[in-house]
């Protein structure tokens, strides 16, 4: 991330007050992040990604703003990257990443109730040994709620991240032919992808043909596409840390019968988004989707939840899943993906990512005909 497109300072702010209001809800008078999403959704320093960088933030009310600690080789570039409001530090060359850590926290006299994202004994008893710390609390959940609802500048990220992965899926789709390798297909995906700017992948590229198109999670291989099968592609990309994830399910010539299963997926599809909006449960479209197919015969082969949220991370709440307790909020951005896997024979997944809002819904993605 370079300055014309870092954080607005403003976003910081909000983000630094939705932080500090769950901690005083909580009874805390520090908190420390130690997940790279949590780290980069406080500061706005570019954490995540494959690997992600070593990183921690302290935030407190006692503080001026967010106080991003980095090491010497991530110093310049954080300082560059992030709002003024952030303040950035170093570790010493050589230092343990704890050992710095417990350095800071001293220098900034951290006491009392302490609340961590990552709860390790090994860091919840070295607050306890070097710091005045009467309690450490996990937080780590309360802050995934409260990334689920994402600000505007966040959409945008997304919306981005989803416009790369929709160019990747129509060079699929122009490509895709009798006779190439799913890996063929895999590489001229990702090459355009890079082209779009796409700065990372969120998950490794899915390219699966024929039968092993039913295993939802199939990594490309060297097999041969023949004529009248399926392929599914499923390709997720970070744009300034945030993901998108989208599917698509192509047919190489014909196949009737991929066809009618195909037209039953994206039926399912249309049943969940007529119930989503804020305030619904996220198992409602989860059930509606499952009670569509069911209509076709297909529900049986509908092995896996409908979708979930995307953001720093790709897989976050809220999940739209028969289990799931949670409950559709304005401002999740989730994907809508049914499937069927017929077993021996093919796969059909379609999938999409969406605003919540009052009144219902807004597409982030827009590829329609493919």
């Amino acid at each position: 991330m370079s300055m014309e497109n870092a954080v607005p300072e403003r976003v910081i702010e909000d983000r630094l007050k939705r932080i500090l209001d769950l901690a005083s809800r909580e009874g805390l008078e520090y908190v420390l992040l130690a997940q790279p999403e949590n780290v980069q959704y406080a500061t706005g320093f570019d954490v995540v990604g494959n690997p992600p960088k070593t990183a921690y933030a302290l935030v407190a009310e006692s503080l001026e703003g967010p106080i991003l600690m980095v090491p010497p080789l991530e110093y310049k570039e954080a300082v560059d990257t992030v709002s003024p409001l952030v303040k950035v530090v170093s570790f010493k060359l050589g230092e343990k990443p704890l050992k710095a850590l417990l350095r800071l926290l001293v220098e900034y006299q951290v006491r009392g109730c302490v609340g961590l994202d990552l709860c390790t004994r090994e860091m919840a008893d070295g607050l306890r040994a070097k710091l005045e710390v009467r309690e450490v609390k996990d937080l780590n959940d309360g802050l995934l709620k409260l990334r689920e609802v994402k600000d505007s500048y966040e959409v945008e990220c997304i919306r981005q991240a989803t416009r790369v992965v929709e160019a990747g899926l129509q060079r699929a789709y122009e490509v895709l032919r009798e006779g190439v390798r799913e890996v063929d297909v895999a590489a001229e995906v990702e090459r355009a992808l890079r082209i779009e700017g796409a700065e990372g992948m969120a998950f490794d590229t899915i390219v699966a043909s024929g039968p092993r198109s039913a295993y939802p999670h199939a990594k490309p291989t060297k097999r041969v596409i023949k004529r009248g099968e399926v392929v599914v592609v499923d390709l997720g990309v970070r744009v300034h840390g945030y993901c998108s994830d989208m599917t698509r399910t192509f047919i190489v010539g014909e196949n009737r019968e991929a066809s009618q299963v195909i037209a039953a997926v994206k039926g399912a599809q249309e049943a969940a988004l007529k119930v989503m909006r804020d305030g619904v449960k996220a198992s409602t479209p989860d059930a509606e989707a499952r009670r569509a197919l069911k209509e076709k015969a297909l529900d049986e082969y509908f092995i896996h939840s409908l979708g979930h949220g995307v953001g720093l991370s790709v897989h976050e709440g809220p999940a739209l899943s028969s289990s799931s307790n949670d409950v559709l909020r304005e401002g999740n951005v989730v994907t809508v993906e049914p499937g069927v896997y017929i077993p021996g024979k093919f796969g059909v997944r379609l999938e999409d990512v969406v605003l919540i809002n009052k009144g219902g819904w807004s597409r982030i993605s827009r590829l329609e005909g493919l």
